[in-house]
């Protein structure tokens, strides 16, 4: 539990399923398969902070869960 809420699995793996997708999306933009014009770069540096922020969460709730953290 993180402050009385119940880690769930599916909130690991619906975790795990967006990041894979944003890595995709940032390989593209920087790959340039993916445009934006001019907007391009910045794009792909708020990609890369969200998948940064999303990656210590489900690292976070991965090791809480993994220590016995569950409730079902």
């Amino acid at each position: 539990m993180i402050f009385g809420i119940p880690v769930q699995p599916s909130w690991l793996l619906t975790l795990g399923i967006l990041l894979l997708v944003l890595l995709v999306f940032q390989i593209l933009v920087g790959m340039r398969k993916i445009k934006f014009g001019r907007k391009t770069f910045v794009y792909h540096r708020w990609v890369a902070f969200t998948i940064l922020g999303i990656a210590i969460v489900h690292g976070f709730l991965g090791v809480l869960f993994s220590y016995g953290f569950r409730v079902f």
